[in-house]
């Protein structure tokens, strides 16, 4: 996960109470001024994306049952 937070505390506190288990980096330039968003054109947060072994980029914000799908595909 990329977080675009400012607020690096906000940040940590929140991936320490949500028990975040995956790996979470930061954009700490924040939403309107991070070039992740502008390079993955993201224009909502929560955007998922879902990304095959060799880094393209399958799906955006793609339905449960489509990621699912996927993962057993391959």
């Amino acid at each position: 996960s990329v977080s675009l937070d400012d607020k690096i505390n906000l940040w940590k506190d929140a991936v320490s109470h949500d028990r975040i288990s995956w790996i979470q980096v930061i954009d700490s330039a924040g939403f309107k001024t991070s070039k992740t968003r502008e390079l993955y054109h993201v224009l909502n947060v929560p955007t998922l994306f879902l990304i095959d072994r060799n880094g393209k980029i399958v799906s955006v914000n793609p339905k449960l049952d489509d990621v699912e799908k996927y993962i057993k595909a391959y």
